[in-house]
Order: structure tokens, then sequence, then C-alpha cells
């Protein structure tokens, strides 16, 4: 008896959330709003209009390209952050390393690259998933994530001569490499 109550239950619950259902979607297409992709409901914008109101947004008159940089006492300052998020391709001559300002990202595109660190902490190879620590070697087309400022990429000693090709999104500043 107590099974076949629990069986008229859920079957008389299924049929009502059937019917409920049923009678939402009709009353919904009843309304009549559907809205057209393209209509005066639901107009189609240009990508240039888009892109418009976003500079007039952030307060500029172009979208993207590089900002420039904030010197450092002493230090040989030419880098700078990209607005736009995208990377920029940074030369650093031997004798000379990148250091974030802040947060940063790093793609040692040629030459031979060692991490140079102020603190016990490195930067992470998000490649490989791991930490390399200060004086640890970067591998080619690795990405490396500086979490904080002070931290970046030196050219190797074993890079006598010539200069690395960094891939850089974040704010930056070239300096002078410490000699050891």
């Amino acid at each position: 008896m107590r099974t076949q109550f629990k069986v008229v239950t859920i079957a008389g619950v299924l049929i009502a959330g059937i019917l409920s259902g049923a009678m939402l979607s009709n009353r919904l297409e009843a309304d009549g709003e559907t809205i057209t992709p393209g209509s005066i409901e639901d107009p189609v914008v240009t990508k240039s209009y888009v892109d418009q109101k976003l500079a007039a947004l952030s307060g500029s008159g172009s979208s993207g390209g590089s900002t420039g940089g904030s010197s450092s006492g002493g230090q040989t300052d030419e880098g700078g952050s990209t607005a736009s998020q995208q990377f920029e391709v940074v030369t650093v001559p031997v004798g000379k390393r990148i250091v974030s300002l802040n947060s940063a990202e790093f793609v040692i595109r040629s030459g031979k690259a060692l991490v140079f660190s102020g603190d016990t902490s490195g930067l992470s190879d998000l490649t490989d998933g791991a930490e390399i620590k200060h004086g640890g070697k970067v591998s080619n087309d690795h990405l490396m994530l500086s979490a904080r400022g002070g931290r970046g990429i030196q050219v190797s000693p074993e890079q006598t001569s010539g200069s690395i090709v960094v891939l850089v999104r974040g704010q930056y500043a070239i300096q002078d490499q410490p000699s050891s």
C-alpha cells in the first residue's frame, strides 16, 4: 500500500511538472516579444563603433600602443607598459637586464638568459609549471611570470656579445646589470 502511494505521488508530480512547463512555454510564445537579431530592438554595431566607445571610456584617443615608462634613480629606462595587453618585442643588450615594475610576463625568443630576483623567490615558468630561482637558466619560448616588481631576466654570462630578444607584457624597465 505504501509503495503504491509513492508511485502515485511521483506520477502526479511528474504530470504536474510537464503540464506547467507546457503552459509556460505557450504563454511565452503568445507574448510575441521575440527579438530578432539586427532589428531596432537588437541593433548590429560595428567593431569600429565599439572601439571608439571604449577609447572614449578609457580617456585616450587611440586604442593600444606603448605608453612609456618611468625612470628610477641612476638606471637606464627604455621600458614602458603595453596598454593593449599585447606582447612588446624588447632587445636587451649584454650588460643589461629587464626588470618588471609590477607584475609582468616574459618570453625569451633568442639568446641565453638567467632569472634575476632581489629576494629568495624567482619567476614562475608557466610552460613547465615550475619556479625558477635567482640565477636559474630560462629556456627559450617559455612563458615566465613575475608576480611582483623587482624581478626579471638578465643576459647570461655565457653570452658575451649580442643581445637577447624578449617578448614582454606589463610594465618593465631596462637596467644596468651589476658586475659579479
